[in-house]
């Protein structure tokens, strides 16, 4: 009995065309820094997404959420980690071309996803891209002789830490617009001697999950906190 064997290769999510992960062209198509990338820095004001840089806590966004980026984030956060890794090399980049090296006692963190989103992919995208932006972070504050100066002691470089809880259940994906700006039903873990606070998620809609996350994180005695987003709805 002959057997046939399938195989099944992953293809780049964004043009469906190339193997593997997220191909050179699209990663150029995402990145705002790239030769024909999309050209532009893109800030989210906390509550209210802007085209340019508010006056108030802003955060910078990878790209807007259109059709292009929404087919690559969607695939990232069900199932595809291999493209999750990708996108969280391309916004440390981004950020790392906007406001050079980290310094000070850096932790990256994220908005935790819900406990059935993550029973269902079976793991936490925001805790990937953390730590993917981090992991990059470290590289290119290596690669810029600037490493040593960031960490002390053990903890040297930027470390990644699960500084929020959540209580909620529901994930945001699906709810209206109305019920997102409640936000999710985040507390406080605690961090002693954070200096700055890297705080990442995939994507800012109304903003209501970061400017809940960045209160707390105020609350708790953090000086400097930078938002950062895979996209922003505009």
């Amino acid at each position: 009995m002959a057997t046939v064997v399938a195989v099944f290769t992953k293809r780049c999510p964004g043009c469906l065309k190339n193997r593997g992960s997220l191909c050179p062209g699209c990663c150029r198509r995402l990145d705002p820094t790239a030769a024909g990338g999309p050209g532009g820095s893109f800030y989210f004001a906390l509550g209210q997404p802007t085209g340019s840089a508010g006056d108030s806590v802003a955060g910078v966004a990878l790209s807007t959420y259109e059709e292009f980026s929404e087919r690559v984030i969607v695939a990232a956060k069900n199932g595809r980690t291999d493209v999750l890794a990708d996108l969280g090399r391309l916004l440390a980049r981004h950020r790392f071309a906007l406001r050079g090296p980290v310094g000070g006692e850096t932790v990256v963190s994220w908005i935790p996803a819900s406990r059935s989103g993550r029973r269902s992919r079976g793991y936490d995208q925001g805790q990937l891209l953390a730590r993917s932006v981090a992991a990059e972070l470290n590289r290119l504050q290596r690669s810029s002789g600037r490493h040593s100066a960031v960490g002390k002691g053990p903890r040297e470089g930027i470390a990644v830490c699960r500084l929020f809880t959540r209580h909620d259940r529901c994930r945001q994906t699906g709810r209206t617009r109305a019920e997102r700006l409640n936000g999710p039903n985040l507390q406080w873990r605690g961090a002693n001697g954070v200096e700055r606070l890297l705080l990442v998620d995939d994507v800012v809609t109304t903003g209501s999950s970061m400017r809940s996350a960045v209160g707390l994180a105020e609350g708790g005695g953090v000086p400097s906190i930078e938002a950062l987003a895979l996209a922003s709805v505009r």
